[in-house]
């Protein structure tokens, strides 16, 4: 299992991400990074902004997934 180093998480960001989202997405990658595999938390992390930004729906169990990972974030946006 390949989890995410706290020292290089600025790599996840995107090009064309901007700061509000990032920040996000890194808040939720931080929350996370210690306990949940690389490519899930990646995939969970844009699931998040999509669903908070965009208003994105998903499958009923990935909703109830992120929903309770996104309460165990610090918010700094």
């Amino acid at each position: 299992m390949t989890l995410i180093d706290e020292n290089e998480i600025d790599k996840y960001r995107k090009d064309w991400e901007i700061d509000k989202q990032w920040q996000m997405r890194k808040d939720f990658i931080l929350a996370h990074l210690d306990h949940v595999e690389e490519d899930r938390l990646l995939c969970l992390a844009q699931l998040y902004v999509n669903i908070e930004l965009l208003k994105n729906e998903y499958d009923q169990k990935l909703m109830t997934e992120v929903k309770a990972l996104a309460s165990k974030i610090k918010k700094s946006h």
